[in-house]
């Protein structure tokens, strides 16, 4: 017997013994026949089959969406990566670039030598420009 009959049974015979009305209900229970048709049982096995198939195509789908933007993010990571790297170089040669311009091109150029590379001011002696530079 499940948990379910001993505590109708007990409550059926409580009753009885007690003669109180309105628990009539508990012997239509002990009564009833809970079979289900083979029909109902066929229908009922289709719709948890049908629930099954569709939660686990559902999982699948979801999966394989995540897998596939984890694959993306780490081809994205990559490509930034790259990205970076190129301009890096590209700003290494810039600087680079600049560097060649140091206080003796700006010096040879016409203008004071600085004492530092930030402050460049234009030389007022024209006699100590070199004479290397083409006129035009």
């Amino acid at each position: 017997m499940s948990v379910a009959e001993l505590t109708i049974n007990y409550v059926a015979k409580s009753c009885l013994a007690g003669r109180q009305a309105g628990f009539g209900v508990f012997d239509q229970i002990k009564e009833a026949d809970f079979s289900v048709s083979l029909h109902k049982r066929k229908t009922i096995l289709r719709a948890f089959a049908v629930a099954f198939v569709l939660s686990v195509s559902a999982y699948l789908y979801l999966a394989g969406n995540i897998v596939a933007m984890g694959i993306r993010t780490n081809d994205l990571k990559e490509k930034l990566n790259y990205a970076l790297i190129l301009s890096s170089e590209r700003e290494s040669e810039l600087i680079k670039s600049a560097y060649s311009k140091n206080s003796d091109f700006f010096a040879s150029e016409g203008y004071e030598k600085p004492l530092s590379i930030e402050v460049i001011k234009r030389s007022l002696n024209v006699v100590e420009i070199s004479q290397v530079r083409p006129l035009y």
